[in-house]
């Protein structure tokens, strides 16, 4: 089991990403001619697609960085430049 700072981080980093409150204005003007009902269906959808998404990152990222960083020097190349890119500074 974690300590409860380890979930701090993995609960602020997860907001990092995510960023609701950044979407919500965003979400509500692409959708603001919709009915209700449709936005209701595009905000589960959307919620889906985002918890797909963060799940496979999550078991996948670092078995993908792996086998990139074990194959060949233009792809050890490549992870390096991958995952610079997804570092926090």
């Amino acid at each position: 089991m974690l300590e409860w700072t380890a979930y701090i981080k993995i609960f602020t980093t997860l907001l990092a990403i995510v960023n609701p409150l950044g979407v919500i204005p965003i979400f509500v003007s692409l959708t603001s001619s919709l009915a209700e009902q449709e936005r209701k269906r595009i905000a589960h959808t959307t919620t889906l697609a985002v918890a797909v998404v963060l799940i496979v990152a999550t078991l996948l990222g670092k078995p993908l960085l792996n086998f990139l960083v074990s194959a060949s020097p233009p792809s050890r190349l490549a992870a390096g430049f991958f995952s610079c890119s997804w570092r926090s500074p």
